[in-house]
């Protein structure tokens, strides 16, 4: 297979992904509503590496709170633990 063949190819692949129709509409406001949901958030002390870098550690000692009600933000570089921390909230709702 040529060169020009290859990127056809592969540009018809990505112009597949780009083409799909999300499941979820971000733009709607329909969905279901949690109006009785209150409390803080509280992370104390939280340690976290992930099992395949056990030595990488991400979170050491690392807290937060939220007030219930407060906007926040978090903000940082690439790389930094803000999805972490997230994944880590997320996954604190099912215990």
């Amino acid at each position: 297979m040529g060169d020009q063949a290859k990127a056809k190819k592969a540009a018809s692949r990505i112009f597949s992904i780009i083409d799909r129709v999300p499941e979820i509409d971000s733009t709607s406001t329909n969905g279901d509503k949690l109006p009785h949901v209150h409390g803080d958030i509280h992370f104390k002390g939280i340690a976290f590496a992930y099992p395949s870098r056990p030595d990488a550690q991400i979170y050491k000692n690392y807290s937060l709170s939220i007030a219930s009600g407060q906007t926040v933000a978090l903000v940082g570089a690439s790389g930094s633990g803000k999805s972490t921390a997230i994944s880590l909230l997320e996954s604190a709702s099912r215990w």
